[in-house]
């Protein structure tokens, strides 16, 4: 009797042990995912914004080419692609799509230039433990895709939509955290992020 009552608590056991090793999995899932973190009063959303139709419905025009980007640089007309054009990740936008009247995001999430402002002088965020490598990707002007280890995000304002070819961006080096505000031409291809 007594053998069979030390077999059936061992099988208890190994039952129960086997049961925790999920959860500790789910819980390693979750601590992998991103969350959004708050830097000066602003909240930042760890993921990129990925839409392809502005705000009313109507769809912001896909540049599968690079012959479709540079003529919507030409013409000065909204335009989208892809980051990872192979694996189908990551938006990039021109600026034209950007400070389109029909909005790819709304007012209360947009990166103005007192947001940008508040996060350039909030030195200790770790950028590159908040976002991922592929965020750094762009697109310039010609359309050729590149990766110079910084991530770049728009800045949007009503009052410089009109600069001419320049437009501000924000630059977060991804090595070392550095962050600055350059002006940049509007027919590259940069991220866009949630601000609240």
């Amino acid at each position: 009797m007594s053998v069979r009552i030390i077999f059936v608590v061992c099988l208890l056991f190994l039952f129960s042990c086997g049961e925790k090793k999920p959860s500790s999995q789910v819980n390693k899932k979750a601590e992998s995912v991103k969350n959004s973190i708050e830097v000066s009063g602003l909240v930042i959303q760890a993921n990129m914004v990925s839409v392809s139709t502005f705000l009313n419905g109507d769809k912001i025009p896909f540049a599968r080419t690079t012959n479709d980007w540079k003529k919507a640089i030409a013409l000065g007309q909204p335009a989208w692609c892809y980051a990872d054009t192979l694996n189908k990740k990551g938006i990039l936008y021109n600026y034209y799509a950007v400070c389109d009247k029909r909005g790819i995001q709304k007012d209360e999430n947009k990166l103005t230039p007192q947001k940008a402002a508040k996060l350039v002088a909030a030195k200790e965020i770790k950028w590159n433990q908040f976002f991922d490598m592929n965020d750094c990707a762009e697109k310039g002007p010609m359309g050729n895709v590149y990766n110079l280890n910084y991530l770049n995000l728009w800045i949007q304002d009503t009052l410089i939509q009109d600069q001419g070819k320049l437009s501000p961006c924000l630059i977060i080096d991804y090595k070392t955290n550095g962050i600055s505000i350059k002006n940049v031409n509007k027919g590259n291809g940069f991220h866009l992020l949630d601000l609240n």
